[in-house]
């Protein structure tokens, strides 16, 4: 059997993001080149992984990367092992070949260049519905709500890309965010907070304008814009629209570098107590949003009866 034939036996096997399976082929991928195209899982032993790994580490790869690698193709390879897929060993080839990775600096966005990018975006809104001239995105109220929801619940590209008419519990006030889009694969909520209200609330009126269905893909640019002509928004559109951000302020900023503290940006009743990326190359775990919810309004209600 070939490396190939065991990651597609892994990826038939389990249900799986077809992002996380671009990442097992990717790391086959990886394994093949350096192996070749007809190696077989007897050429793939432990010495010569390390072998591997001494070789792509020199040529420069990161060691982050090479963990992905060796963690994906662990996993491949163990539940070969397991089903007996694999029977001329029984030792798991990528057994402790992970490195340790320099540890990374913090990158989330300064509140400065947070304010400048908003600012901007909060000009073009406006030039657009001044002028009725397309702004350097368009339509510009869009890419501002996206911008916001990014910052005011630190959710992920594919969760955004995910999020469907019905998702939005406007009389709770909150946002669900399905499991089966979620790397963690677990289902949550996250409030929507003062901050968000307006943004949203056009985002749902030109929905309604445009026809929308419950289970339509909420945001989607293509269908608010005659000047796209794709059906289903993409993350390289959302990403070419921070790409513009970052030439503008000058910081580089993607929808990735919002998640980083999503509880300091809420309401003092609601702020979580830790961030989720304290922990470098650790799943996400997001707070306890039907909490953060519970107490947003319960200082909300205080505030109303001071």
């Amino acid at each position: 059997m070939t490396p190939q034939q065991l990651t597609e036996e892994y990826i038939f096997a389990h249900d799986l993001r077809e992002a996380s399976a671009k990442i097992y082929r990717a790391a086959t991928k990886a394994l093949l080149k350096h192996f070749g195209p007809t190696a077989t899982v007897q050429d793939v032993d432990h010495r010569a992984v390390l072998g591997w790994r001494r070789k792509v580490l020199e040529q420069g790869l990161s060691k982050r990367s090479w963990n992905t690698y060796s963690n994906h193709l662990r996993t491949i390879w163990g539940y070969a092992i397991e089903h007996e897929l694999v029977t001329h060993s029984q030792v798991n080839p990528f057994r402790k070949t992970t490195v340790i990775p320099p540890r990374r600096a913090s990158k989330t966005v300064a509140a400065e260049a947070i304010l400048l990018a908003r600012n901007w975006l909060n000009m073009q809104d406006g030039a657009e519905r001044c002028t009725g001239e397309r702004a350097r995105i368009t339509p510009a109220w869009f890419w501002l709500c996206t911008f916001e929801v990014f910052y005011f619940t630190g959710i992920r590209l594919n969760a955004l890309l995910c999020i469907r008419k019905r998702d939005i519990d406007w009389e709770n006030q909150l946002i669900l965010i399905r499991g089966e889009t979620e790397k963690t694969h677990k289902e949550f909520v996250v409030p929507i907070t003062e901050g968000l209200v307006p943004h949203l609330s056009r985002l749902l009126q030109e929905a309604d304008r445009a026809g929308f269905a419950d289970d339509d893909q909420l945001f989607n640019v293509n269908r608010f814009s005659p000047h796209y002509k794709s059906k289903v928004m993409n993350s390289d559109q959302v990403e070419a629209m921070y790409r513009k951000l970052t030439e503008k302020v000058g910081v580089r900023m993607t929808p990735h570098r919002f998640p980083a503290h999503p509880g300091h940006r809420l309401d003092e009743g609601t702020r979580a107590e830790h961030s989720p990326h304290e922990v470098p190359a650790q799943p996400l775990e997001y707070p306890d949003h039907d909490e953060l919810h519970r107490g947003r309004l319960r200082s909300h209600a205080c505030r109303a009866a001071c």
